[in-house]
This record gives structure tokens, C-alpha cells and sequence, in this order.
């Protein structure tokens, strides 16, 4: 607003829209655009499934023909960055992804058409006819199925001088890449090079691979149900906060699939020395007895870990402008907690450590010994020789 846009720095005014869209999400949601996109996001979503088998010989980028199995690794970063632009609410913040998936398209091209030891001087520029059809590609590999409805966010709400500037280039760019998509007929691929009975072909094949993936998924909803772990009795019903914007920063899809694993990890964390006990118990035989000792006593502690113990690190990802007045109890609770844990271990590890030291001398006081009766059985020999 007008009345306080001076009075605001840039990180101040990106964390309020943030808190705003965020609060105004539920709304969002619900609302149809009118824009340039007619399809619906389960229809783009089909047309993206449909699509997979485009390489980059269908779309004439001449730097990435032949490199179709590295294509995963090569465009990783803008997959990442196209990912993280649906899971943000505010316009600022998806404009911020827009510009880091242009940046990473660039670099990406410009690694593909620089192999590794060209000088300054022979190196190449991507160019738009490269950019362009490579920002295609990466819409098809990232199956971004909320892509519509984020450009459509940006484009109601973002102000006049977030679209400015490099992060409005991008963002022009992305809109002309996800439109080339949605206008794409697909009785008629005349925009691509591809034959059109193969490419009928490939669309028919992708289809029978979506509905044998539905098929199976279906035959063994029975069984995965059988094999769920039982619910724990008090699961956390609130995600952190933290947690989802770490995986909202690297790229995860925010379902109710990912809900139900951050809740079953924090309910049900990894044991503390289950990868230990099981190499102690896998090695050889001379020393099994000891090291099945260790492991036991390894078990022995963490059975013996205070009550109520879980490893909950809510605020491992965040930084510290992110930690908010609502956030101190939990932080405290979570730093109780490890203290209270780390003083419970302390005197089980000072004890090992002192048996290790006295098993250590006994050990040495004993060689010594053997080493005082050898010398003395080898003087008396001596003596009556």
C-alpha cells in the first residue's frame, strides 16, 4: 500500500506478503482465472503425463541431442527451482523461483555447449531459440501439475515492479513455455519435429503406461493397507512450520503423502544405534563376543533414553529471522530435551571410558608382570649353567 510502501525494507515486505498469501491460501485455492488457460490442472496434468517422451530432437535443441540419459542430472537445478514455484504462496517468492529456473536453464545450456577445457574465447552463449525450447523440456520433465494456477497467481497479484527487471524477463519466458504447452494439438503436432503417426504412437504408449501404473496401484491398495504400521497412539497433528519450508526450498511436493511421512518420522524417528548393532553383529567371528556386548549395551541405552524422547529437530533448517514469538515454547521444549538427554548419556559414556582405562592398565600391569617372571626364569637358568 501507499501509505507504508516507503516505510518497508525489501525483507520486511516479503515476509508480510508471504504471511499474507499464505493466511489467504484456503481462498486461493477455490479461485478460477480468467486468462489465457483454458485447461483444468487434472487436464494439464494428463498432458504433461501424455508428453514425457519428447527428447530434445523433437524440440531442434542441438546442444542436448545425444545426451538424453544425462538430461536428469544436466537439468536438476531448474527442475528444482520449476518445483519450488508451486509450493510458495506470495508472488515475490515464486517470482524469486521464476528467476532462479531461467538462471539454471542458462547455466545448463551453457555446461551443454561448453564442454569441459574450451578456452574463454571459443566459449558459447545460448541463445532464445535454445533457451526457449530447453524451458519446454524442463516443464515436461518436472511434471509441475500446479503450474497454471501459480503463473495465474502471479500474473493477478504480483505489483508492477516485482514483473519488472530480470525476475518479469523470466517470467514472460516461462508463461510462453507453459502456453506452447497448453495450445499444443495433440492430434496435430505440427509445432514439433516429429513424425505424426509417431507421435500417436508414443502418446498411446504413455497412456497404457499411465493406466497400468492406475491398474496396479488399485490391485495392491489391499495389500499396502495390510502392511501400514499401526497409527501411534498421540501422532503430532500440526506439521512444523520449518519443515515445510525446507521442503518447499528443496523441491518436494507438499501432499498428504508427505504429511503422513513427516508425521510417521517424527512419531517413529530411526533408532539411535541401529546401524552400529548391525555391523558389530555382521563381523568376524574372534571378536563377536565383545562386539555383541557393545551392541547390547547400545541397546541397553537407548531403551534406558528419558521418557518421552523423540528426535524432533523443528528448527534445523530454520534461520534465525524465521523463528517467531509462537515458536520460543516448542524451541525450548526441543532444547530441554537434548540437554536432558545428553546428561542422561554423559555418565554411561564417562563409565565406558573408565573401564576402558582400567581394563587398559590391568591389561599393561599384567604384561609386565609376565615380562619380570621371563627375565627371572632366564637368570636362574643361567646361574646353574
Amino acid at each position: 500500500h501507499a501509505a507504508f510502501k516507503s516505510k518497508m525494507d525489501d525483507a520486511m515486505r516479503r515476509s508480510f506478503e508471504s504471511f499474507l498469501f499464505a493466511q489467504c491460501q484456503p481462498i486461493l485455492s477455490t479461485l478460477t482465472f480468467d486468462g489465457s488457460f483454458s485447461l483444468s490442472d487434472d487436464d494439464w496434468k494428463a498432458k504433461l503425463n501424455e508428453l514425457k517422451f519428447i527428447k530434445p530432437t523433437h524440440l531442434d535443441i542441438a546442444c542436448l541431442e545425444g545426451n538424453e540419459a544425462g538430461l536428469p542430472k544436466l537439468l536438476a537445478g531448474p527442475i528444482k527451482s520449476l518445483l519450488c514455484f508451486e509450493s510458495f504462496y506470495s508472488p515475490g517468492e515464486k517470482l524469486q523461483q521464476v528467476l532462479a529456473f531461467y538462471q539454471g536453464i542458462n547455466e545448463s545450456l551453457s555446461s551443454a555447449m561448453n564442454p569441459e577445457g574450451t578456452s574463454q574465447a571459443d566459449m558459447k552463449l545460448p541463445s532464445a531459440d535454445d533457451v526457449l525450447p530447453a524451458m519446454i523440456l524442463t516443464v515436461i520433465m518436472s511434471q509441475a501439475s500446479r503450474l497454471l494456477r501459480s503463473l495465474s497467481i502471479v500474473e493477478a497479484f504480483a505489483t508492477p515492479e516485482s514483473l519488472r527487471g530480470k525476475a518479469g524477463y523470466a517470467y514472460t519466458n516461462l508463461y510462453g513455455a507453459v502456453q506452447f504447452l497448453h495450445d499444443l494439438d495433440m492430434s496435430n503436432p505440427s509445432s514439433l519435429t516429429i513424425d505424426p503417426k509417431t507421435f500417436e504412437e508414443n502418446i498411446q504408449s504413455c497412456r497404457q503406461a499411465i493406466q497400468d501404473r492406475l491398474e496396479g496401484a488399485a490391485n495392491g491398495a489391499d495389500d499396502l493397507t495390510l502392511k501400514q504400521t499401526p497409527a501411534p497412539p498421540n501422532p503430532p497433528t500440526n506439521v512444523d512450520v520449518h519443515a515445510v519450508r525446507a521442503a518447499r526450498q528443496n523441491g518436494e511436493m507438499l501432499d498428504l503423502k508427505w504429511a503422513l511421512q513427516w508425521r510417521n518420522d517424527a512419531q517413529y524417528p530411526p533408532t539411535l544405534y541401529q546401524s552400529s548393532d548391525e555391523t558389530l553383529m555382521a563381523t568376524g567371528n574372534s571378536k563377536s563376543t565383545t562386539k555383541s556386548k557393545m551392541a547390547h549395551s547400545y541397546k541397553h541405552r537407548q531403551q534406558q533414553m528419558p521418557s518421552g524422547f523423540v528426535r524432533s529437530y523443528s528448527f534445523l533448517a530454520a534461520r534465525p529471522e524465521d523463528v517467531r514469538l509462537r515458536d520460543l515454547p516448542k524451541l525450548l521444549q526441543e532444547y530441554r530435551m537434548l540437554v536432558h538427554c545428553t546428561e542422561h548419556l554423559l555418565p554411561g559414556r564417562a563409565a565406558g571410558t573408565a573401564g576402558g582405562s582400567s581394563a587398559a592398565s590391568s591389561m599393561q600391569r599384567k604384561e609386565s608382570m609376565d615380562t619380570d617372571d621371563d627375565f627371572e626364569t632366564a637368570r636362574q637358568r643361567s646361574m646353574t649353567s
